[in-house]
């Protein structure tokens, strides 16, 4: 396919709850319908960049593209993930978002500008830290010891 498009245009948006918003897609089709997101990644296999979906929201960042654009008028309603990655041989998959995952990413962008309009309602924003210095730990990993128990098959030397 010959598609025309345009590359790392910026949309301003003040649709979201009154909220300003801006996105920035890498690539989005001359008719706006198609949205593309470069990633880099680890694994660009199905399992694997599901993984990183998960781990980095990527399907927040596409419903809130979607959504922007959307608010201002555009037909877009595919958003495309390019897949490479970072090492040899430098695997390329190519994906489109489903309709259940924009759904999910929805329901996240919602609470976000709920939590965001909360904050602005009340003038506070809060961090991970209460009003007090908390003492923090070593993650458990680093501090849990094997318990060293002599099997039945092991001959014990005294």
């Amino acid at each position: 396919h010959n598609l025309e498009g345009f590359a790392e245009l910026s949309f301003f948006s003040e649709d979201l709850g009154g909220i300003r918003a801006k996105c920035r897609p890498d690539w989005i089709s001359k008719d706006s319908k198609i949205v593309v997101d470069l990633k880099t990644t680890q694994d660009a296999s199905p399992k694997g960049f599901q993984k990183s979906i998960a781990n980095f929201g990527y399907h927040i960042q596409a419903a809130f593209y979607l959504r922007t654009l959307q608010n201002l008028g555009f037909d877009s309603h595919d958003f495309v993930f390019i897949a490479i990655e970072k090492t040899a041989p430098f695997c390329v998959c190519v994906y489109r978002a489903s309709a259940e995952m924009i759904e999910e990413g929805n329901k996240k962008v919602d609470e976000a500008i709920d939590k965001i309009l909360w904050c602005k309602e009340n003038d506070s924003y809060p961090d991970y830290t209460p009003n007090e210095i908390e003492t923090i730990e070593l993650p458990p990993w680093m501090t849990k010891k094997k318990e060293q128990r002599p099997s039945d098959e092991e001959i014990i030397l005294f």
